[in-house]
């Protein structure tokens, strides 16, 4: 008797446990949360250094424009998306100033990666931090909200 009483509440733990694993949301970013200012923290896998000259990047979603620091030269662009596709985005039209600075490979980096970036997603559970992805879902770098 003891055992079926055990075999019984096993299941109905076990159930329940099935039930609320399915039932729970998965954390999306939407638009408006990417609007704002954005430190890149990690590029091609690489964790970022915070150096005076960090790239950042400021997306304002209502306007679709991007702006901010790609490391030695500002730049601005387009941002296109549709609210229904959601995490779905592209970068268009970035264009820099063109300062001559003794390192250009992490700007370049940066600059390329934008050009491919097509999905983003939170990461670590946050909307504060965020990964964006090529088409072939490549990681391509991270922001941390400022």
């Amino acid at each position: 008797m003891k055992l079926q009483k055990l075999i019984c509440f096993s299941f109905i733990l076990i159930a329940g446990l099935l039930v609320s694993c399915k039932t729970q949301k998965e954390l999306t970013v939407s638009f408006d949360d990417l609007n704002g200012k954005w430190s890149v923290t990690e590029l091609n896998s690489k964790k970022l250094n915070n150096t005076r000259s960090q790239p950042f990047v400021e997306l304002d979603i209502p306007r679709h424009t991007i702006s901010g620091n790609a490391g030695c030269n500002r730049m601005m662009g387009k941002v296109e998306y549709n609210p229904e596709r959601k995490s779905i985005i592209r970068f268009l039209d970035i264009s820099t100033t063109r300062m001559a600075c003794p390192d250009m490979e992490e700007e370049q980096a940066l600059l390329e990666a934008l050009k491919q970036a097509v999905r983003f997603a939170p990461e670590e559970g946050t909307v504060d931090r965020i990964v964006f992805f090529s088409a072939n879902n490549t990681k391509l770098f991270v922001l941390q909200k400022q």
